[in-house]
């Protein structure tokens, strides 16, 4: 049976003074039916005693309320010592709501001070967190959680890769299936999934943030991103799942596009971010998680395509995709980003053909660029810091190498950016100065923002100017129906920030 996002999300309150927790209080109460007091965020015990007073009268209803005070060993706030922490927990206890106590309180006083804190009128989540990697030995952890006897069990680890995530998620379930009450979630970048697929696989809740900036660890989503983009109350176990591979991803407008599109068609399906640096791990845990179709992004458009069996023609032409299909256990590969960058180009009228044209970067992109300007007959010259991956690439497709120093007083048909310099958050750079040289076209395949830096500097030079938006959207309409089958929505541009639709 599926939950609905008010029963699966807890929201975190994180405040430093009682009156401001009371009113967040309320708001997250609003999108919740847990809400977590992090009591370790108050100034002082002064505050403290201010909020637990005024809770006494406060009625909740049906909402369950946890009361956190995490000392620093543990990996929270609170500086006193453990004989002022179960103080204060013991008088939170008296309200008759859930605590959280942490492991390392949990050795030093042993099993009895659960049942203290239970005969005192609480429910104890008995909680272990290691914010610098997730064990190998998960199940002992657990193990020793439970035997404490409290009434639910937590644990949160940092994942370093997808293959952490995938065994949280594991446990999450055999739990689950034992029938025991737990959270299992991983911590960080790579364990951002598990927040979003554990109701799914058994767990009480997920954590998620009154909006941004108030998150109480790191890789927590905000409980509107939860709800609207992920439609975390839709997730079941025979949910669909996809996903963008790369890192970093927050700049991708994807998971907003997909997900999007997946409500209007009523598919069963949702849209990850898998952020990873590191591949090795690839066949082991898409497997696990029976991964449908990926996205896959900077830095592993090359990379990736050692877990191919079958590319389509213009990623062979390419030797880049962006594109994993999973078919009968096998990863087929495509490349629509020729199709992105092509379109736009041919709807510009632009004629490459023995024109000189200046591509900045040496990466994925820049070499799925590069073999479309091959293909258009262009004259290409291609700037990049590091000289010898731009040599590489040169060799590749019969272009030449240029430096910052010999674009001086140079005219180009076209400037193709195919780096990462301009993209959210750091939108005010730019890849390259435009004071010295001049170009008919200006290209920024950075999407997010849509309007770049570079895209504003050549429009104050008279230049005329293609967002990485148009890019975007072409390939994104490609790879929609390779992955889906289906026709991507023209109504899901207008949900997705600053698009338009095509």
């Amino acid at each position: 049976m599926t939950r609905s996002v008010f029963d699966s999300l807890c929201i975190p309150v994180v405040e430093t003074s009682a009156h401001k927790a009371f009113l967040a209080l309320k708001k997250a109460m609003k999108q919740a039916r847990w809400v977590e007091l992090r009591l370790d965020y108050l100034r002082s015990t002064k505050e403290m005693s201010q909020l637990l007073s005024r809770m006494n009268s406060f009625k909740p209803g049906r909402h369950s309320l946890i009361f956190t005070l995490r000392r620093r060993e543990a990996g929270g706030r609170f500086k006193g010592t453990m004989r002022s922490q179960l103080h204060w927990l013991k008088r939170a206890a008296l309200l008759g709501q859930w605590l959280d106590l942490e492991i390392e309180t949990l050795r030093r006083e042993g099993t009895p001070v659960v049942r203290d804190l239970k005969r005192a009128g609480a429910r104890v989540i008995v909680s272990y967190h290691n914010f610098k990697r997730t064990p190998v030995n998960l199940s002992e952890v657990a193990k020793h959680l439970l035997a404490a006897e409290g009434n639910l069990i937590k644990i949160a680890t940092q994942a370093n890769s997808m293959s952490d995530a995938v065994r949280l998620l594991g446990l999450q379930h055999d739990l689950a299936q034992k029938g025991h009450r737990s959270v299992i979630l991983g911590m960080g970048a790579c364990g951002s999934s598990t927040r979003i697929l554990g109701p799914s696989r058994g767990a009480e809740f997920t954590y998620a943030s009154l909006s941004r900036g108030r998150e109480s660890a790191p890789g927590q989503w905000t409980a509107l991103e939860l709800k609207n983009t992920f439609r975390i109350n839709s997730i079941n176990s025979q949910t669909g799942i996809y996903g963008l591979l790369g890192c970093p991803l927050s700049h991708s407008l994807s998971p907003a596009l997909y997900n999007s599109a997946f409500a209007h068609l009523r598919m069963n399906a949702v849209y990850l971010p898998f952020e990873t640096r590191d591949l090795m791990d690839f066949p082991a845990w898409t497997k696990r998680l029976k991964v449908k179709g990926l996205s896959v992004t900077l830095p592993h458009k090359a990379e990736v395509m050692q877990f191919v069996s079958k590319e389509d023609p213009a990623a062979r032409r390419v030797g880049v995709v962006n594109t994993l299909r999973q078919r009968r256990g096998r990863w087929l590969g495509y490349n629509t980003d020729v199709r992105g960058v092509e379109k736009p180009l041919r709807e510009l009228g632009l004629d490459l053909k023995k024109k000189e044209v200046l591509l900045l970067g040496a990466g994925g992109v820049a070499q799925t660029v590069a073999a479309v300007l091959h293909q258009a007959g262009a004259k290409v010259l291609i700037y990049n810091r590091t000289r010898p991956a731009a040599r590489r690439l040169a060799r590749r497709f019969g272009h030449g190498v240029v430096q910052r120093t010999q674009l001086r007083n140079r005219h180009f048909a076209l400037i193709i950016n195919a780096t990462s310099v301009g993209m959210w958050p750091a939108a005010n750079k730019v890849p390259i100065n435009l004071d010295r040289m001049r170009a008919d076209v200006v290209f920024d395949l950075v999407y997010n923002p849509a309007d770049t830096r570079l895209l504003q500097e050549a429009r104050r030079r008279k230049m005329r100017t293609l967002s990485g938006m148009k890019m975007f959207i072409s390939q994104a309409e490609a790879q929609f129906r390779i992955l889906t089958g289906k026709r991507l929505p023209t109504a899901v541009w207008s949900r997705v920030k600053g698009t338009d639709p095509p």
